[in-house]
C-alpha cells in the first residue's frame, strides 16, 4: 500500500514522504496511529501544497537569517561575574544568559542557535559560534569579567 507519512518515524523517513509499505502494516499500525495516511490523488495534491507552503516559509526564515548573520558577526556581549582569586566563576554563564544579552542588543534567537558545551566558568574571552543556516555561522565574542557585583 502507498501511504503518505504524517509524522517522521524513525525507521520509515520524515513527514510528508511517500512510500510502499505492507498493506497490514499500513491497516493495523500506521494508519490508526495517525502516523500516515493512504496515499490517494487528492491526500498527494494535498502534500504537495503543504510542500510548497513550506518551501516559501523556510525561504523567508532564511532570508531573514542571513540578514541577521551579517549584522550579528563580530558582535560582542560582556558580563561581570564574581570570580575567585584564580578566576574562576562562582557561578557560570549559561546560554541563556548568553541568549539574553544578544536580545538586549536587539537580535531575536533561540537557544538552539548558539553552540556552547558547557557553561563558561572561568573568566576571559571566550569566541562562541551562532550557528543560523546548516553552513552558515557567526562568531561572537563573549567577554567575562571580574566584579562584585553580577550584571550582563
Amino acid at each position: 500500500m502507498k501511504i503518505i507519512l504524517l509524522k517522521d518515524h524513525d525507521k520509515l523517513g520524515g513527514k510528508g514522504t511517500t512510500l510502499e509499505v505492507a498493506d497490514g502494516f499500513a491497516r493495523n499500525f500506521l494508519i490508526p496511529n495517525q502516523l500516515a495516511a493512504k496515499a490517494t490523488p487528492g491526500a498527494m495534491k494535498a502534500l504537495e501544497h503543504d510542500l510548497a507552503i513550506r518551501a516559501r516559509k523556510d525561504a523567508k526564515r532564511d532570508a531573514e537569517l542571513e540578514k541577521i548573520l551579517g549584522k550579528i558577526e563580530g558582535l560582542s556581549v560582556s558580563f561581570t561575574r564574581r570570580a575567585t582569586e584564580d578566576d574562576r566563576l562562582y557561578g557560570a554563564v549559561s546560554i541563556n544568559d548568553i541568549l539574553e544579552a544578544i536580545h538586549n542588543k536587539g537580535f531575536d534567537l533561540d537557544k538552539k542557535h548558539i553552540l556552547l558545551e558547557e557553561p563558561i566558568k572561568a573568566l576571559g574571552v571566550f569566541p562562541i559560534t551562532v550557528h543560523l543556516n546548516p553552513g552558515k555561522e557567526a562568531k561572537i565574542e563573549v567577554w567575562v569579567v571580574k566584579g562584585e557585583t553580577e550584571s550582563n
